[in-house]
Order: structure tokens, then C-alpha cells, then sequence
């Protein structure tokens, strides 16, 4: 268990620090993805974020499911 918190917290960084380098890099005429949907957050919540994150969640999905057919997760579960 508290390698799958830490692995959850290292990736949580990693995404905000993914997410404060497109901000910084964009300017007016280029706009990343994280940085399109953080402004339309604070301007009004649409279903196009909604769709965007269920296509983000799939994926992830399709993505455990495929290593655990390949090389199956029980390996890493039952390590201690």
C-alpha cells in the first residue's frame, strides 16, 4: 500500500509540473490541451471537458487492462 500512495503522489506531481510547463511555454496563438481546458474551467464548464476527461479514463482503462493481459498485474500486487 504505501507504494501505490507514493506512485500516486510522484504521478500527481509529474502531471502539475506536465501542466506548469505548458502554461508557461503557451502564448496567444498557441494553446496546449491542459491549458484549453484550465481556461474554459474558469470561464464556464461544457460537456466537451466532460467528454475530453471520459476519453482520458478509457484510456487509462484500455491501459491497466492491456498490461494486465500481457504481463498480469498480479505480480505487482502481491510484491511487498
Amino acid at each position: 500500500m504505501p507504494g501505490v500512495i507514493t506512485g500516486g503522489l510522484l504521478m500527481f506531481v509529474l502531471a502539475m509540473t506536465e501542466f506548469l510547463v505548458s502554461l508557461l511555454l503557451t502564448d496567444a496563438r498557441t494553446v496546449t490541451l491542459p491549458v484549453q481546458i484550465y481556461n474554459n474551467i474558469r470561464s464556464i464548464i461544457t460537456p466537451d471537458l466532460a467528454a475530453i476527461s471520459s476519453v482520458f479514463v478509457v484510456i487509462a482503462l484500455l491501459a491497466v487492462w492491456l498490461l494486465d493481459r500481457l504481463v498480469g498485474l498480479e505480480i505487482f500486487l502481491k510484491s511487498k
